[in-house]
């Protein structure tokens, strides 16, 4: 069995010491401070440290959809996915016990058309009109922060429109086998908000 000198116990044991006083007991994984995605797609990143350690959004309003795992209590996967510029911002990595913190600033592009005044309602694909041949489909999705709804912008002589939703602030808008009858402007509002975003559809034929 190999022994070690007292002044090479020494020199470890305060090695260790700088070690553990001198750097952030957290680590990320990847090493990064910021990171931009682009729309649609994945990220996640690791924290790791001494203690248990948690992941949070920096802001405390508005709170994008993301997911945490533990793999062990010292560590926590942060995992944002089909991301979209609601999930710009900053997740804060802490650590319970300490003071120690590690963040990530998340960009994804789309966010800055918001903070320079336009609508909070995102509409995929973004177009304001669009023309249809007869007989095709067509489908758009509504986005915002609160629940989002469908709605033909003229009252009399409604046509047939399916709407689905895949989450409380989404909402799809389906026309099939369209006729000169579907032509008009769809609306999508915002609830317990005055944000609206209109599309305007036109298939030829109606004249005729």
């Amino acid at each position: 069995m190999k022994s070690f000198s007292r002044s090479q116990l020494t020199a470890m044991t305060t090695g260790l010491l700088l070690l553990c006083l001198g750097s952030s007991g957290l680590e990320l994984n990847p090493s990064v401070s910021q990171v931009i995605l682009s729309i649609n797609s994945s990220f996640s990143i690791t924290c790791s440290g001494w203690n248990d350690v948690t992941w949070r959004f920096k802001r405390e309003e508005k709170v994008p959809e993301f997911h945490v795992e533990k793999p062990s209590l010292s560590s926590s996967v942060l995992s944002l996915e089909q991301v979209t510029w609601r999930h710009t911002g900053v997740y804060v990595c802490s650590e319970n016990g300490t003071d120690e913190t590690r963040e990530v600033a998340v960009f994804v592009p789309g966010l800055l058309l918001l903070c320079l005044g336009s609508s909070g309602l995102e509409l995929n694909p973004s177009v304001s009109q669009v023309i249809l041949s007869i007989n095709s489909s067509f489908s758009i999705t509504c986005s915002g922060w609160n629940e989002v709804t469908w709605r033909f912008k003229r009252e009399e002589k409604v046509p047939e429109f399916h709407v689905e939703k895949p989450s409380s602030s989404s909402s799809v808008l389906s026309l099939e086998q369209v006729t000169w009858r579907h032509t008009g402007v769809y609306v999508c509002s915002e609830n317990g908000t005055d944000e609206t975003r209109e599309v305007a559809v036109f298939v030829p034929g109606k004249n005729s």
